[in-house]
């Protein structure tokens, strides 16, 4: 790492698990703000840079998101894209463009791209690239659902099995054990389940390969069938 490097924010990854809420409840803020300012009555006769104090008041939310987008450090494309709109809002004397670049309308810009300034061109361009990244960007909902389901039985399978080893005479043990095993049908029917739902990144994969079977010919496949998917090698 070079001495002008920026060490990765905790939790961030090649695929961050960073959601990067702050920015984007900052923006939701900002824009809602901004809607309300939109829609207050014009402040005749005020001074160059005087605001009414209702017109104050949504300045200050707006500043104060801002300022959460700027100090926060982006780690998904979605955080980045709405620094760039900020900041390409700033750049903008139209009121119209200002508004599109509120919207976040990219097709609005992408449209007639050539009458901006080369600067706000390039912050178009960097959107443009955002949005196709974030296409690229593997759905998880079904493997995070499945995960979210499987995790605690995971856990209730190895504490149901220590409980009865750790009871004090040996036909509790005994007792314990074959209750385990009538109950052991539906956790592995469990652990299918999951198994069966492919892994949408390597990471999940990983997660994947720890919770398969060792010894387990099938569940080495479905892994192996989802390395060669996300290597590019199957579909």
């Amino acid at each position: 790492m070079g001495i002008n490097s920026i060490p990765a924010p905790d939790g961030a990854t090649a695929l961050s698990t960073n959601d990067d809420a702050a920015i984007i409840a900052a923006w939701e803020r900002h824009k809602a703000a901004h809607a309300v300012y939109a829609a207050l009555p014009f402040g005749d006769g005020l001074p160059l840079g005087s605001y009414t104090p209702e017109e104050q008041e949504q300045w200050d939310v707006i500043d104060a998101a801002e300022a959460v987008i700027k100090d926060n450090v982006a780690t998904t494309p979605a955080g980045i894209e709405i620094q760039l709109w900020v900041s390409l809002a700033h750049n903008l004397s139209d009121q119209v463009d200002e508004q599109a670049a509120h919207d976040r309308d990219l097709d609005y810009f992408l449209a007639d791209e050539g009458r901006f300034d080369w600067t706000d061109r390039l912050a178009i361009a960097a959107i443009r690239s955002l949005r196709a990244m974030q296409a690229l960007t593997p759905d998880t909902a079904a493997w995070d659902a499945a995960l979210a389901e499987y995790q605690p039985i995971q856990k209730r399978w190895a504490e149901d099995f220590d409980e009865g080893e750790a009871l004090p005479t040996r036909e509790e043990r005994a007792a314990a054990y074959r209750a385990f095993q009538q109950r052991l049908p539906e956790y592995r029917a469990a652990r299918e389940k999951f198994m069966a739902v492919p892994a949408p990144t390597m990471q999940a994969l990983v997660t994947k390969m720890g919770m398969a079977d060792p010894v387990d010919d099938y569940h080495f496949e479905l892994c192996r069938r989802d390395a060669e998917r996300l290597a590019g090698g199957a579909a």
